[in-house]
This record gives structure tokens, sequence and C-alpha cells, in this order.
């Protein structure tokens, strides 16, 4: 049974606060390259696109992070249209674009073979495919921003880690 809209903020404990803005794209970028990232081609390409976008202010947000079938879903896969549908049914809100840039170069306590998606608006790549980003750190330890692919009808499976911004 799903709460209802406007009981969820109780529901789901903060995982981690963050600062975006302030840092333009360029610098995001350099800032994950002269950190010894590892960034994958398609989240560069997803960053150097017109789409994304940094705040020019700073702004604190809260993060949480929870599984897929934490949204209620009892099938074993669901699409990302209802990903995104339910997502709003449990006051959650899709992080700002940045958030997964911003995040890789401050999880420094990710421990090994840890991977999520950054739930946001997915930002299409060169060739038009939707993206948003993914976070891990492989078992070696390199530390990694990738992207996932998220039209609107690729497969979530329910154990799959999600990092969603907690509606204020």
């Amino acid at each position: 049974m799903k709460p209802a809209t406007g009981e969820c903020l109780k529901h789901w404990p903060v995982w981690r606060t963050l600062t975006i803005g302030e840092v333009s794209k360029d610098n995001l970028a350099n800032r994950l390259k002269d950190g010894d990232f590892l960034v994958s081609d398609r989240a560069r390409d997803v960053m150097s696109g017109r789409e994304f976008t940094t705040l020019s202010e700073p702004m604190g947000i809260s993060l949480v992070r929870l599984k897929v079938r934490d949204l209620g879903f009892m099938k074993e896969t669901t699409t990302t249209d209802e990903l995104f549908r339910r997502a709003e049914e449990y006051s959650l809100d899709l992080c700002p674009a940045e958030v997964g840039p911003h995040l890789r170069l401050t999880l420094t306590d990710q421990p090994r073979n840890d991977g999520f998606s950054v739930v946001m608006e997915p930002i299409a790549d060169s060739d038009g495919n939707p993206h948003i980003f993914y976070i891990w750190r492989d078992r070696d330890g390199w530390r990694w921003l990738s992207a996932s692919g998220a039209n609107r009808f690729d497969l979530w499976n329910l154990v799959g880690e999600l990092v969603f911004c907690l509606r204020k």
C-alpha cells in the first residue's frame, strides 16, 4: 500500500545533503578530470549538450536513496514513465541534472561495487537518445560518472538503486 501524497516526506530519510550551483558545466567537467574520476563518453556527451545547465547561485538540496521496489512496484520491472509517475505520487522530485556530477565529486565514501541512478529529466546525447546520470564505484575502486538510457519505455529492475530530491 502506498502512502498518500503529502504524507511522504516523513517516510523518506535524508540520505545526503548537497549544495549545487555556482559552478559552470565546464568547471564541473574540469573538476571531475582533475579529481581522477572516470567519466564515460556518454556522460561527457550529456554534460556537453546545451540541455545540461547549472545554477548560477548555490542551492542546498536533500537527497533520498531508495530501490525501485520501495516505490511500491510489485512486477519484476517498471518503465521510466511508470517510475516518474510513482515518484510524483510519493512526493519525490527529479534531481537537477547537475546533481550527478556534484554528487560524484563529493561522494568520497562510496563503497566498492556500489552504483545508483540520479533520477532527473533525461537529457539527449548527441544521437538524440535520452539519458540520466549513473554513479558507481567499481570493484577495483575506480569512481565513475556514467549515463544510463532513460527513454519512456526503458525497464528498471526492482532492486535498482535511485536517488531523488526530497520535495521541500
